[in-house]
């Protein structure tokens, strides 16, 4: 549908659904409308002008936006789920990087018809979409989920860690076998994939408070077809709570490990541990055969106040927890 239509069909929809729940039987229900696909603020625009005000019963409560790293007006040139060149490794996951300028984007653009914020921007389908795997069924979306794309997890869970005052929720819209899933199975067997270990491992900022980080790094440069791009090697986010910090980073660089110096302004971590989630092989995954190829290492360490240093594997995903 064109924006203007749809908004005529959700306002005829939203309004059934509003009188609906006023019954005593009735659940409260919170009514959400789709949003563009990618960062499309003239869509957005049309939706709510033609839309309009909407009452007290504010029969918008969310408006979802979808993310994916890929460039809809050319076909994919990030190569396959497994097979990639280094400047490939990079293009996606720059592609990945430009999900903060949509959330930035569209809660202004919301802001302009909605500025007290009643109505929650939503990123409810994000990930990475690769071209068909041979031998799968085209409209099942089935793909195998690498290094790479645990990375590219990451990074957009902590974008939206750090964006926590724009966004209201954000949640992986395929969980088994389709697209970025974190479980594949087959038969009677399942496999975690690196995806399902970045969401295991973000758990300890979930519930927590974001916390503003400041992260400076020195550039990574490649080559996105007759294009010449650059992207930070370094990436992250942190959040507290209860009296217990979290702190992580993405060091996307394929092939050096970064050292990094941490300022945390005086404070000193107790029972601290490091999760690290790396492989030497960029396109290393899981598979039925070996479930464990890729799996976070868990180590334990005593962390000095204030600057302390140390050093992220290339390619590798680190959560820091302790005690403050």
């Amino acid at each position: 549908m064109c924006p203007e239509d749809y908004a005529s069909a959700y306002k005829r929809f939203a309004t059934f659904l509003s009188t609906f729940t006023r019954e005593p039987t009735c659940m409260p229900l919170q009514l959400i409308a789709c949003g563009p696909n990618g960062n499309n603020l003239d869509w957005t625009r049309r939706f709510f002008k033609k839309a309009g005000q909407f009452g007290n019963d504010c029969q918008l409560h969310g408006f979802a936006a979808h993310y994916y790293a890929r460039d809809w007006s050319k076909p994919i040139t990030t190569g396959t789920a497994t097979e990639f060149s280094v400047d490939q490794w990079y293009e996606l996951l720059h592609l990945g990087t430009f999900v903060e300028k949509l959330i930035v984007d569209q809660r202004s653009c919301l802001d302009e018809f909605d500025p007290q914020r009643k109505i929650g921007l939503i990123l409810d389908e994000w990930g990475t979409w690769h071209p068909p795997t041979p031998g799968k069924p085209l409209n099942h979306l089935w793909q195998q989920n690498t290094l790479r794309d645990a990375l590219l997890a990451a990074m957009t869970l902590d974008t939206f860690n750090r964006q926590a005052d724009k966004v209201v929720m954000a949640n992986i819209a395929q969980v088994v076998n389709v697209l970025q899933a974190m479980v594949l199975t087959d038969g009677d067997r399942m496999i975690r994939t690196p995806t399902y270990h970045v969401f295991d491992l973000y758990q300890s900022h979930q519930g927590g408070t974001s916390l503003r980080v400041e992260i400076a790094s020195r550039e990574v440069k490649f080559a996105a077809g007759e294009q010449l791009l650059s992207m930070p090697t370094l990436s992250g986010s942190a959040s507290v709570k209860n009296g217990e910090l979290a702190l992580s980073i993405v060091n996307n660089h394929a092939s050096l490990p970064a050292e990094v110096e941490m300022d945390l302004r005086g404070r000193r971590i107790s029972q601290a541990t490091i999760s690290t989630l790396a492989h030497e092989d960029l396109a290393g995954h899981n598979t039925f055969d070996s479930p464990d190829t890729l799996t976070p290492s868990h180590v334990a360490f005593s962390m000095p106040a204030g600057k302390w240093v140390a050093t992220m594997p290339p390619a590798s995903i680190t959560v820091l927890r302790g005690k403050i």
